[in-house]
């Protein structure tokens, strides 16, 4: 009595399958360690792509993958003489496949890992499951899978859309524009027997297509990449063109006989490219099945592709505005604030010490100045002020008119206070590198009061939804501003609250000046001592 063999089956057409012969595993069904074979019905949706997964992981173990169909089409022996998997096979066809596995030892044993591996593809983490019915489920193990998650690289994304198209149909040239910012790019693909003069030739048809919907798309500025060898080359002359095809030669060059096209679109129907593929096989993309699968693919490949472009955007927008704040605010900061906007939209506590600056009788200065000297005189001030703010590790929440607001402890300083009064001092002391040449100065001299307090404020992005901005709110702000306003009276460029004193360490030293009026309490300030002879 012949054995029963034990196949792994991924098909619907159950009524094929003579339960005296076979032992079916299904992937709801019981898990067996010992498969003779796995059969996949070619009607079931991502088949091909299956069965390469599925090679991939049971070729160790000499487990034959058969695909059996109804009918067989030309490009159905392509897809899987290209992807190096055993003959396709029609149901009628079974006895055959009986024989052969018949005369093999028993089937081999997986390894527990290998069986969960296995089952968790086919059953619980690569599948998408809609609830209608099995046929409606989509591996998600598949390179257009591959390709959205490398959508942070272009390029790479691109080659793994190459080779899921490598393995629907195995084109012989395929070239794939996209149009970015007024920018072409052309990726292309090509197969050992095609020629440098076909290929130039292909390429001036497809961009001649191309152009009918980019008119502004220059042929003699088209960046192109090349498919070599698992990676996308960029070739940039003549020289390197012919190096590459001289490397492709096999010897044996053929023509392109057969050719598709189509536009590409993404998740907003708008157009951001177009796909062209050529074949050596006559009237190769005139069947239905080819152009149905060619159909889905690009409108999957576009998806994919317009989400690509969006993310490439998004990052080279932040890279912008990176390089705008990184003249206020340290980069540790500005990550922050990127990779927490859910945080930062929400606001939160914190204690923070506050440093306000402005210059004494900057209404005098604008006024007996021209605005173009006042303007040139502002930029190189502001300059050297947040040159030493950043130094110190704090960040400008604002500037308004000729006043600093810095904060100090937005990164999580150990000693925001001790950063804040290290930062006024370096700001007295370079208030003598100002340019002033032709400036009017009262005192004839660049002069600022520094006010610094340190306490608890709420931090957040805050403003309506045409403008927000991340800042500081509390009365930690207001007080800085009072303390500043009264270096006048105390005649000192500097000037800290008790709370600030209590935070430095005990190499600063601080000199006690008195007492401010700050709703009707007495407010101790600080200073410290010789300052204006230290920093002179």
């Amino acid at each position: 009595m012949m054995k029963k063999l034990k196949i792994l089956l991924i098909d619907e057409n159950n009524p094929f399958f003579d339960l005296k012969k076979y032992d079916l595993l299904s992937i709801s069904g019981r898990r067996n360690s010992f498969i003779d074979a796995v059969f996949i019905g070619k009607k079931m949706p991502d088949a091909f792509i299956i069965a390469n997964t599925l090679h991939f992981l049971l070729e160790p173990y000499s487990i034959p993958i058969y695909i059996l169909a109804d009918e067989i089409l030309p490009f159905d022996k392509l897809r899987i003489e290209s992807l190096g998997l055993n003959k396709i096979y029609l149901y009628s066809e079974l006895p055959l496949i009986e024989e052969k596995l018949s005369e093999k030892k028993e089937g081999s044993e997986l390894p527990e890992k290998v069986l969960e591996k296995l089952y968790d593809f086919l059953r619980n983490k690569e599948i998408l499951d809609f609830p209608e019915n099995y046929s409606k489920k989509m591996i998600k193990n598949t390179y257009l899978f591959k390709a959205f998650e490398k959508m942070d690289s272009l390029s790479e994304c691109v080659y793994h859309i190459f080779e899921e198209l490598k393995i629907l149909i195995s084109p012989d040239i395929l070239i794939f524009f996209l149009e970015e910012e007024k920018k072409t790019a052309a990726f292309i693909l090509i197969q050992q027997e095609i020629s440098e003069k076909s290929y130039e030739n292909f390429f001036k048809v497809a961009f001649h297509n191309h152009f009918s919907n980019f008119k502004n798309s220059d042929y003699e500025k088209i960046e192109k990449y090349f498919y070599f060898e698992k990676d996308m080359i960029y070739i940039d002359s003549l020289e390197k063109q012919e190096a590459f095809f001289e490397h492709l030669s096999s010897g044996r060059k053929k023509t392109v006989s057969s050719y598709y096209y189509n536009q590409i679109f993404n998740s907003e129907n708008d157009i951001i490219g177009t796909l062209h593929i050529g074949s050596q096989i006559n009237h190769f993309f005139t069947s239905d099945n080819i152009l149905n699968i060619l159909e889905d693919f690009s409108s999957k490949a576009g998806k994919i592709m317009g989400n690509a472009f969006n993310y490439q955007n998004a990052e080279k927008k932040k890279t912008e505005v990176k390089k705008v704040f990184q003249k206020f605010v340290p980069e540790t900061i500005i990550n922050q604030m990127f990779d927490k906007q859910e945080e930062n939209e929400k606001g939160e506590r914190r204690e923070i010490c506050v440093l306000f600056s402005d210059i004494r009788s900057f209404t005098t200065i604008t006024e007996k100045n021209t605005a173009e000297n006042v303007v040139q005189f502002l930029n190189n001030y502001f300059e050297l002020m947040v040159g030493c703010i950043r130094e110190e590790g704090g960040i400008i929440d604002k500037l308004i008119g000729d006043a600093v607001v810095a904060l100090f402890g937005v990164n999580h300083a150990e000693n925001p206070a001790l950063q804040a009064v290290r930062a006024a001092i370096k700001m007295v002391g370079q208030l003598n590198k100002v340019d002033i040449e032709g400036l009017y100065l009262p005192d004839e001299k660049v002069n600022n009061g520094i006010g610094i307090h340190i306490g608890e404020l709420i931090l957040g992005k805050i403003g309506s939804n045409e403008k927000k901005a991340y800042t500081a709110v509390g009365d930690v702000v207001r007080i800085a501003e009072e303390l500043e306003a009264s270096t006048k009276n105390f005649h000192t460029p500097i000037l800290f609250s008790q709370a600030v004193k209590e935070k430095l360490n005990n190499n600063t030293d601080s000199l006690y000046l008195g007492n401010i009026e700050l709703e009707e309490k007495k407010f101790p300030v600080y200073t410290l001592p010789d300052i204006d002879k230290k920093n002179g």
